[in-house]
């Protein structure tokens, strides 16, 4: 039986460790590469390093920045009243298409006893010291699984030990 060079056969297996890449997607990919012009593919591998290299975190919201400090959310003219609460930065994108006129928080992930992911390791120590006289809602956004779940019922108790003016909704 013929088999691939290492290379190719290199190329397949990083493919593979994407999300939702299955063994012939991650072959498909590898061909279109091997097939693709220099040029593009140095075009393409460079976004991939430039990503890691370029792309950083807010310091307020923890949502993707490339130059700034903080992301143009937090310094644009947005409702500060409320605050959507997400897991991940792909999130804030799909929220905001829906036309969400507020603020947002990026907690970094979700509880998971199993993986020794405790609150400790998310951004909610940092969403506690954005909560001020301007806030009035606070919407916890996250998946809808065990972990997610969880992650909402601590981001809301946390959040109503801390909130001292009685007029924030969660």
């Amino acid at each position: 039986m013929i088999s691939l060079p290492d290379t190719l056969q290199s190329l397949i297996d990083s493919f593979k460790k994407l999300p939702g890449i299955g063994a012939k997607t991650a072959e498909r990919l590898a061909y279109y590469i091997a097939e693709n012009s220099n040029e593009s593919n140095y075009n393409f591998s460079k976004n991939i390093i430039n990503v890691k290299d370029r792309l950083s975190i807010c310091n307020v919201c923890f949502f993707y920045i490339e130059k700034e400090n903080i992301c143009n959310a937090c310094n644009s003219k947005r409702d500060e009243s409320k605050i959507c609460v997400v897991q991940r930065p792909k999130d804030v994108i799909a929220i905001d298409k829906t036309g969400f006129p507020g603020l947002y928080h990026v907690l970094g992930g979700v509880l998971s006893p199993l993986d020794q992911i405790g609150p400790e390791d998310l951004n909610i120590n940092e969403l506690f010291k954005r909560l001020n006289d301007d806030i009035r809602e606070i919407i916890i956004a996250t998946d809808t699984s065990l972990e997610g779940d969880a992650t909402s019922t601590v981001s809301y108790t946390h959040l109503r030990a801390h909130e001292t003016r009685g007029n924030l909704v969660c």
